[in-house]
């Protein structure tokens, strides 16, 4: 991996302007970590209303990436949520892989998770339903 002050320059505009926290990549044994400590990772300000729709079932969480849906990270040996699991708004439930990126899905309300409409590994699209929440 050899990237740039430019290129890291650049990973951190991109990673203020889209809303998310922090991006880490790695790349044949190395790894770069960029955290942006002034952006909040909970609540509903960091997401659009059109990744996220509210119906009698509950809250249906949306992709706001196209990507592969991962339940959990790599490094972890549990997925972030399971079917009855409570959750609370902001708390990790998911990430889509782009790449070698990974791209946190957050939840945007409290509740407990009454479906998971995605299998990991499955490749999903803008506005693809992920989770309810109820």
């Amino acid at each position: 991996m050899a990237l740039s002050i430019r290129d890291i320059e650049h990973l951190a505009i991109l990673l203020e302007r889209s809303g998310l926290g922090g991006i880490e990549i790695e790349d044949a044994g190395q790894r770069l970590k960029i955290t942006l400590h002034h952006v909040a990772f909970s609540g509903t300000s960091a997401h659009s209303p059109m990744n996220i729709a509210t119906t009698s079932a509950g809250t249906v969480v949306k992709a706001e990436v196209a990507g592969i849906y991962v339940a959990r990270h790599p490094w972890r040996e549990n997925p972030f949520v399971q079917l009855g699991q409570a959750v609370t708004e902001g708390e990790l439930v998911g990430l889509v892989k782009v790449g070698r990126i990974y791209t946190p899905i957050p939840s945007p309300a409290t509740g407990s998770v009454v479906e998971i409409l995605v299998e990991t590994g499955t490749a999903i699209g803008f506005g693809t339903p992920i989770i309810t929440i109820k």
